[in-house]
């Protein structure tokens, strides 16, 4: 206990949130983690990973003129490395340094070359400003090396995820990066459940939109439209929040809904549902992050729930698709020479 409350204390977390914060953190290290890695870790590990650490910027370090180094934001996709584009794989070998998301799938960290410098943000739950302040720092310092360094972000670094903060962030400092585009999981995660976001006579719009903004506050929701397929990114956690809201705007309970897990990864799972049962169906089934929602008449025109049924779980990737996966890993090994 004494050595959890610590962990706490790094997160500048008051006494009394600490019962109510335990069980989440715990929930979030065991969803972050890989299953391999969870029986080694001590709890010393996890406090070191709240800190930042500012001697590692230290004022001495040797700086090079900063023209030589360079910083590309890259996408790399929901998961699959199929759907990582040539340009970010070409940016991937040859940077110095890759700066990783928390969440980006370990296939494709895989292929990161062996002797490329590797580090993964160290967001949890308390530390996430700390943890992507750390990240920039980072960044700048080997980027006054010398280096070239790839901020590699999971899906497309302009949808929901602060890519437009780094961005300002390495260019005031004088490096302008380069931007690579990826497919955002809010537009694969629809294909990969058969769903078509838009549908002659049925759907002609589509919006993304996040359910929980800057501090954990709630986001700002849309009216209903019948003609709208909108998806909810970084919602599912507070969905019991959010739904009284969109009923508020004149959302129905009897629409359809589909929860997708980990779009395009092996351990991809999609839940169909009504929005009125979203909250038990979450309860019942628990959710792993990254997931979204999808909502709208389009989430039924393909895939209808049975009769009688409250929810139906489909679970994993396609299996043709996964092979194709494995498959091109072996030619990325081959072409990298062995450095994968």
């Amino acid at each position: 206990m004494e050595n959890v409350l610590e962990v706490e204390d790094n997160f500048n977390v008051n006494n009394n949130d600490l019962n109510l914060k335990k069980s989440r953190w715990l929930s979030q290290i065991i969803e972050y983690y890989p299953i391999n890695k969870l029986s080694k870790i001590c709890i010393s590990d996890l406090s070191d990973s709240y800190k930042v650490e500012n001697d590692t910027f230290n004022e001495k370090e040797e700086v090079v003129d900063k023209k030589k180094g360079t910083i590309s934001l890259i996408g790399s996709g929901p998961g699959s490395i199929s759907m990582l584009t040539i340009g970010a794989l070409n940016e991937i070998y040859n940077a110095d340094l890759i700066l990783a998301d928390k969440l980006i799938p370990q296939q494709i960290l895989d292929i990161i070359p062996k002797n490329t410098e590797l580090f993964i943000a160290r967001k949890f739950p308390g530390n996430a400003d700390n943890a992507q302040q750390e990240l920039l720092n980072l960044g700048l310092l080997n980027l006054q090396k010398g280096k070239r360094i790839v901020r590699l972000k999971q899906g497309d670094p302009f949808i929901f995820g602060r890519g437009g903060e780094e961005y300002l962030f390495f260019n005031d400092n004088g490096f302008k990066p380069l931007i690579l585009p990826g497919l955002t999981s809010a537009l694969v995660a629809p294909i990969v459940s058969s769903i078509p976001t838009t549908h002659r006579d049925v759907i002609d719009q589509v919006l993304i939109c996040t359910g929980v903004g800057k501090n954990g506050k709630l986001g700002s929701f849309p009216k209903f439209k019948s003609n709208r397929t909108v998806i909810f990114l970084m919602s599912l956690k507070k969905i019991a929040d959010i739904l009284p809201e969109l009923l508020k705007k004149g959302w129905f309970e009897n629409l359809a809904v589909c929860i997708v897990e980990k779009a395009s990864c092996p351990d991809q799972r999609i839940i169909r549902t009504t929005l009125g049962c979203l909250i038990d169906v979450v309860e019942i089934v628990g959710i792993r992050p990254p997931s979204l929602l999808i909502t709208g008449n389009s989430c039924d025109l393909l895939c209808k729930l049975p009769p009688n049924e409250k929810y139906k779980v489909e679970e994993g990737y396609n299996e043709t698709l996964q092979q194709f996966d494995h498959g091109l890993n072996d030619i990325i090994k081959n072409l990298s020479g062995g450095l994968v």
